[in-house]
């Protein structure tokens, strides 16, 4: 009878101890996990390879056209599975590399007819500078090559004129691109101009953004290149 009675008691005294290892045991768990997604990781791995591209990259999303301020979100996937600060590393350093030998393409496509992108003029998109508007012209098309072999939708606002017996561009006043994905999207922030083929073509440079929603991350200083022919616009 003794012998029941201890071992009852000892029953009594394990299973709460038993139940306190075992919410420990989560609480450690949840704990661990908690760190490993810690902020300052993925803000770490954002500065480090930015400076080692020269890109500039924020964390979230842009609020406005300008980009000025971010929402400080969580590194995610589409499905809403967040990524570990590993897996976000290789993601955006693919990404990355990308960006930096598409870049290399526009500025070289740019550059064929002699002049520097880097000294080119950069212009706001969507600004008309234009008033009378005479002759003027818009142009929306689709232009193939850019970033990870998407489609550019460019649009121009513009002057022609046929002055020559065959239509030229007289002036651009305004133009942007954009292009979407499931899971990014560009949009246009500034942008040069160049008048090719006797001002037939208007060879425009875009600068602008991608924003990634696998890693819920933006990405700067993203080129494309779009040639407008002024016929088009006739």
């Amino acid at each position: 009878m003794k012998r029941l009675v201890y071992l009852v008691f000892a029953f009594i005294l394990t299973v709460p101890m038993s139940a306190y290892a075992a919410t420990a045991e989560t609480s450690t768990f949840a704990a661990q996990k908690e760190n490993e997604y810690s902020q300052e990781y993925y803000d770490k791995i954002i500065e480090e390879l930015s400076n080692e591209y020269g890109l500039e990259i924020r964390q979230g999303m842009p609020n406005d056209i300008d980009g000025k301020t971010t929402q400080l979100l969580n590194n995610q996937t589409k499905e809403n599975k967040q990524l570990t600060p590993d897996e976000f590393e290789k993601f955006l350093r693919e990404e990355l590399e990308k960006i930096s030998l598409h870049n290399q393409k526009v500025k070289e496509k740019y550059e064929e007819t002699g002049d520097s992108l880097e000294k080119a003029q950069w212009f706001p998109c969507g600004e008309n500078s234009n008033q009378a508007r005479m002759k003027s012209c818009i142009i929306d098309k689709k232009y193939k090559g850019g970033l990870n072999d998407n489609t550019v939708k460019g649009h121009l606002e513009g002057i022609i004129d046929n002055s020559y017996g065959y239509w030229t561009f007289n002036q651009v006043d305004a133009t942007s691109a954009t292009w979407m994905t499931l899971n990014s999207t560009y949009n246009s922030k500034t942008y040069t101009n160049k008048f090719i083929d006797g001002r037939r073509t208007s060879a425009v440079t875009y600068n602008g953004y991608v924003y990634y929603a696998t890693g819920n991350f933006t990405v700067y200083d993203v080129k494309e290149y779009v040639e407008y022919y002024a016929s088009e616009g006739a």
